[in-house]
């Protein structure tokens, strides 16, 4: 952990100065040592990035939110264990009630609903005709109360309609919605890590040299055919991806 009094903050940023102090603080906090789970005073912090202790403040609230950082009276604040929120891909998709369970709050903003002709690549992943009409549905998660995932999904408007999307119901659980009137039957995902254009760094709040976690997916029913595509991206310095792969092999009888 780095204790020089005085840290240069990027006081010309568009990013606020207690979500760049909640960056680095973050950083130190994935990598704290188990034998001291004793976090800084806010006064020491104040000293320490140049600002006030109301900016201290918001950025160790953020911290305190997601359960990496707890206040108990006699101790002042400490490391908990938890510095990074696991989303567990299961069968049942129930990745809400996952972060609920674990006492974290969860908020979907909707940003977007709306109908388009699908691009050329877009039609080929759905095996659609050209131009066909989709739906696109994009999100911003909160966990928390910090941005933490952006989902981004396609689907053809004909089903969208059917599964009743609009700018209330995709705020709910997409899957869920989508295998009432459609029989998913496999999902894929694909997991890559790269660095966040301008909008998604924005949108996270992070700076464009955090990486983010984007996970690839695509939903379909019994016969192979796509039924949705679309991405989340994670923020990878909040969240994980934890997937369990039953390892049994069948023999050469396929059984």
């Amino acid at each position: 952990m780095q204790n020089a009094a005085t840290e240069d903050l990027d006081r010309a940023s568009d990013l606020p100065l207690f979500l760049q102090i909640r960056q680095r603080l973050l950083r130190e906090i994935l990598d704290w040592p188990v034998d001291d789970r004793r976090f800084p005073p806010e006064a020491q912090l104040a000293e320490r990035f140049g600002v006030s202790k109301m900016t201290v403040r918001q950025a160790l609230h953020g911290l305190v939110e997601q359960g990496l950082l707890a206040r108990r009276r006699g101790a002042g604040t400490v490391v908990t264990d938890e510095a990074v929120s696991v989303e567990r891909l299961t069968p049942a998709l129930d990745i809400d009630q996952q972060h609920r369970a674990a006492g974290r709050t969860v908020e979907t903003e909707v940003l977007a609903v709306r109908e388009r002709p699908a691009e050329a690549a877009e039609a080929g992943s759905l095996d659609l005709p050209p131009q066909t009409p989709l739906v696109e549905i994009r999100r911003l998660r909160r966990i928390g109360g910090a941005p933490a995932a952006l989902d981004h999904r396609l689907l053809a408007a004909e089903l969208s309609r059917r599964a009743g999307f609009d700018e209330t119901t995709a705020a709910g659980s997409i899957i869920d919605r989508l295998r009432a009137v459609a029989p998913v039957a496999r999902g894929e995902w694909r997991l890559s890590a790269h660095h966040p254009d301008g909008q998604t760094a924005a949108l996270l709040m992070i700076g464009r040299d955090v990486p983010v976690l984007t996970r690839a997916l695509v939903y379909r029913d019994g016969q192979g055919r796509a039924l949705m595509i679309g991405r989340t991206v994670h923020r990878s310095d909040l969240l994980a991806c934890e997937v369990a792969i039953d390892l049994h092999a069948p023999d050469a009888a396929g059984r």
